[in-house]
């Protein structure tokens, strides 16, 4: 007797399957802090000029303690923190649609809630009032640019390795 199985097990993998997965998840970490540090204005540019070996470099950045310290930032860490926060709230309090995912294994469908498009126009709305309470509040005739993020958000270009 044939039985019906619903959705078979995977048996082929692409990418490599969890192998690769776990290479990527990995590397990807080392080698963005090797272009962050390695290609900063400290050391010298990039490609970094190399007027000591590769070894004494690494061992002169591991054992330097403002390294260490400069890899942690309190307030990057309580922005990602709380745009998470916002997020999950968001998904709780706004309304959506709830759909059925696919078929599992088992037979049962999963509902989801499907609201990506409002919380995206809720935090939209927020930095629009955000830019209009700059106005009112301040008195400071700011240009479009510095009320639409390109002048409030530059600290992110300071702070995007921490988040």
């Amino acid at each position: 007797m044939a039985t019906n199985v619903l959705n078979p097990k995977t048996r082929s993998y692409e990418f490599f399957g969890p192998v690769g997965a776990t290479l990527v998840s990995l590397a990807v970490p080392p080698i963005t802090y090797l272009l962050y540090f390695g290609c900063s204005e400290a050391s010298g540019g990039c490609p970094p000029r190399l007027d000591h070996t590769i070894p004494e470099l690494i061992f002169s950045t591991f054992s330097s303690s403002d390294f260490w310290k400069g890899l942690w930032d309190t307030q990057a860490a309580l922005i990602y923190f709380g745009w998470y926060a916002f997020c999950v709230v968001a998904w709780a309090v706004i309304p959506g649609d709830i759909v059925e995912g696919t078929t599992l294994r088992t037979g049962e469908k999963i509902r989801y809630k499907i609201n990506g498009t409002r919380p995206f126009s809720f935090s939209s709305s927020l930095s629009v009032a955000d830019c209009g309470a700059i106005f009112s509040v301040q008195h400071v005739p700011l240009g479009a640019w510095d009320c639409f993020g390109v002048h409030r958000s530059q600290w992110t270009r300071g702070v995007y390795l921490h988040l």
